[in-house]
């Protein structure tokens, strides 16, 4: 017969090799152990880029993969056919290994590889798995080295090609800079970038493959060296043109450890706007990178925030300069002061106007638009420093925000005048702070029934449920709700109309609103500890560390007994304790950079063919 050879490709890093199953009759097959009946590789590659192999034959002369297969000769147990078995690219389009092996036309297979060959790579012949152990990512994209795992090939039939699918097991991280599309760049020629940096990432990392998904393609986790630093080389001198259609590139194609994003990790970027006369501004910023919220390509409008970096996803993160706005404070620029008390501002010495120090941090957890957080950046490096709460202590019907410096949750007194501090902002941008941080009170939507327990309505049976029944399950009613002209509410737990537990408002489900949620440790944060039963669920089953207070309709039977409200099924009909979200008016200010961020799936997949030639 004549000889079919099929071109393998592959890349610089670990692989493993699987293959589509094959499920055609073999007839008619010899066994000769000749050259026409041995097990050849050659190689193809498809749709990489620079430090992942190029698309097409981008493996080079001494590239080393390592291959394992199995034989099952007429469905007995299985021999181990191929043992890390070593596999060279020697130039030409068919690998070279020895001893030679021989197809049996009786026979079924299996075979897994990785690439490249490495003493850092184990196999489980038993599980089936590959695990690999101390792998450390080099600084530079050229020396970097583009790991990956390919389909299992299960039940492969002793004629024809094999082909291998291969999916990479790092992440693919690209950061790119451009203009916003909201900022006037009347007048400017171009934004040139003077020095790039991230820096508080891990470089070494353990990889455990945990098993195969429906369609045969690895999954697994990666342990990281919390001992080892990524240095990426640092980036200057990169132009991005005004009018450029296209975002300019401060690097591509970096091979990155899978990883959590610690807290550590910055994104550090110094840039000059080059005005048409040729003169420059200068602007430098720090940025967490595990702050920045992007979407997948492939449902851009769920989005989620980039914490974490998975294996075989490509993370692309844009850079968009608009160094004229903000809602968030800016580093120049600071908005606020929470330094002195209440009385002190109101009656500032107009010769001498007390100026704004610090910055305000909106954080926005989950990605919906909602501010779930407040915090002061007290030294002007978009840190958080220490929290915001909010109270109404003026009883202006408005809450203010209060610094609160030892975290504690109470407001702060800090020339112990028995005042609590209150922010103050400069909201007209004249270099003096001369109004309140304060938000407007939003009241809950319909608790459902009176706040003294003498009133004849003031129901006798409970119908709240406020610590998701602590263990016996979500939506047991255990307490009752009080509130007072304020807006501010309470958990009743003993039916004596007094407040028991405070009620703290947080929006967890990313709806819009704040839900309500019981102060356990009476702290007047919304911490860990108080979680009461511990299952990391809501009452809709869905992942959520606190849970919601949930309230019932208690209806007055006409025989004096009391039920709940029911649906048609029977079951009682539970409302969540909810809000609006009051949102205070932040002054805009000067030197902002946005960031966007989108994750696709890294489709440039690998196409290996393993050939037998008849």
């Amino acid at each position: 017969m004549k000889k079919k050879v099929i071109l393998l490709a592959g890349a610089a890093m670990m692989m493993m090799f699987q293959a589509c199953q094959e499920s055609t009759t073999l007839n008619g097959i010899e066994s000769k152990k000749d050259s026409s009946s041995e097990i050849q590789f050659s190689n193809y590659v498809t749709g990489l880029t620079r430090a992942s192999k190029a698309t097409g034959a981008s493996f080079e002369n001494g590239d080393m993969m390592e291959v394992y297969g199995f034989q099952a000769l007429d469905n007995s147990e299985e021999a181990l056919l191929f043992n890390k078995q070593l596999v060279t690219n020697n130039g030409g389009e068919i690998w070279a290994y020895s001893p030679v092996k021989y197809w049996e036309k009786n026979s079924t297979y299996d075979f897994y590889a990785v690439y490249p060959y490495s003493d850092d790579n184990s196999f489980n012949q038993s599980t089936k798995l590959f695990s690999i152990s101390n792998f450390t990512v080099q600084d530079t994209a050229r020396d970097q080295i583009d790991l990956m795992i390919a389909k299992k090939i299960s039940g492969h039939l002793p004629y024809n090609m094999v082909q291998f699918e291969f999916n990479h097991i790092l992440s693919n991280v690209n950061f790119y800079v451009k203009t916003a599309s909201e900022f006037n760049t009347t007048g400017i020629a171009s934004v040139k970038v003077t020095s790039f940096d991230v820096t508080g990432l891990y470089s070494k990392g353990s990889f455990a493959q945990s098993g195969w998904n429906s369609n045969n393609v690895f999954s697994g986790l990666w342990t990281a060296d919390e001992t080892s630093v990524y240095d990426m080389p640092k980036v200057t001198n990169a132009v991005y043109t005004i009018g450029s259609t296209t975002a300019q590139t401060l690097t591509d194609d970096l091979l990155l450890l899978p990883q959590n994003i610690n807290d550590n990790a910055q994104i550090s970027i110094t840039f000059q706007l080059v005005y048409e006369d040729g003169s420059v501004s200068v602007f430098s910023r720090s940025i967490a990178l595990n702050k920045i919220v992007g979407s997948k390509a492939s449902d851009p409008t769920q989005s989620v925030t980039l914490a974490k970096w998975e294996p075989n996803y490509r993370y692309n993160y844009t850079i968009s300069v608009n160094p004229s706005i903000t809602q968030q404070g800016g580093q120049h620029l600071p908005i606020a002061n929470p330094d002195h008390d209440q009385d002190d501002y109101a009656n500032q010495d107009p010769t001498n106007p007390i100026g704004p120090n610090v910055n305000i941090i909106q954080v926005d957890n989950d990605g919906d638009g909602v501010t779930d957080e407040w915090w002061i950046d007290e030294d002007l490096d978009d840190v958080k420093d220490y929290p915001i709460i909010w109270q109404d202590i003026d009883n202006d019907g408005k809450e203010e925000g209060l610094p609160d410096r030892d975290n504690d949750g109470q407001p702060d007194d800090s020339d112990n005048d028995g005042n609590p501090d209150v922010i103050w902002m400069d909201k007209d941008n004249d270099g003096a702070v001369e109004t309140e941080l304060e938000r407007e009170k939003t009241t809950p939507s319909d608790p459902g029934l009176p706040n003294d327990p003498t009133d004849p309505t003031y129901p006798d049976t409970a119908y709240v449920d406020y610590d998701g029944a602590a263990g016996e399950g979500y939506m047991k009613p255990t307490s009752w709700l009080i509130s007072n002209t304020d807006g501010d509410y309470w958990v009743d737990t003993d039916h004596d109309g007094q407040a028991d537990i405070t009620v703290l408002w947080k929006d967890i489900d990313g709806d819009g609103k704040l839900e309500g949620i019981a102060d356990k440790d009476g702290d007047g944060v919304l911490t860990a500890a108080d979680t009461y039963d511990n299952d990391g669920k809501d009452y809709l089953g869905n992942d959520n560390q606190y849970d919601v207070i949930l309230y019932a309709h208690v209806i007055n039977n006409t025989d004096g007994s009391q039920d709940y409200e029911k649906d048609a099924d029977g079951n009682i009909v539970w409302y969540e304790l909810e809000k609006d979200s009051g949102e205070p008016e932040i002054p805009e200010v000067t030197t902002e950079i946005q960031f966007s961020a989108t994750v696709s799936e890294w489709n440039d997949d690998y196409n290996a063919e393993y050939i037998i030639n008849d």
